[in-house]
């Protein structure tokens, strides 16, 4: 059987996707940044994150233009978001992705911290979550080439 790849409307909804993710995460380094003497967490913007990505394509409906905050407002925990996008995931699944965002999303704010919000790049870090979600079958596509990433 062959695969159709490309051109169809579920590459452009995921695109949309990855940049309205793209977006609230670069609202939220600026935050990091702007705040550095506040206490942000990885809670604050993970299960945003996975809230975009958890969006069935019928309800994917002008997303670039809500912000971090109105994204915060829909979402649950990032383990409930994980659980919608994986509903049949183990507790040792959950346990296991949950864990490697947060991991990864504390080391990018404690980055952030110093003062420069695109170092990490957030398109990396974003990246990187998806390579995560993937790897973890959380997901179905797969993270970009490292180098079309950074250069996003």
């Amino acid at each position: 059987m062959a695969q159709v790849t490309g051109g169809s409307d579920f590459d452009d909804v995921w695109e949309d996707k990855i940049e309205a993710s793209t977006l609230i995460l670069q609202e939220f380094s600026d935050l990091v940044v702007a705040n550095s003497e506040k206490q942000n967490s990885a809670d604050q913007i993970i299960p945003a994150i996975l809230k975009i990505f958890s969006m069935r394509y019928g309800l994917w409906a002008n997303p670039r233009r809500r912000s971090l905050r109105e994204w915060q407002a829909l979402t649950k925990s990032a383990r409930q978001e994980l659980k919608n996008l994986k509903p049949k995931a183990t507790e040792l699944e959950l346990d296991s992705v949950e864990s490697q965002l947060r991991k990864l999303g504390t080391d990018a704010i404690e980055s952030w911290r110093e003062g420069d919000p695109e170092f990490p790049k957030t398109t990396s870090v974003l990246n990187d979550m998806v390579r995560i979600l993937f790897k973890c079958k959380f997901i179905k596509n797969p993270p970009r080439p490292e180098e079309q990433a950074t250069n996003a």
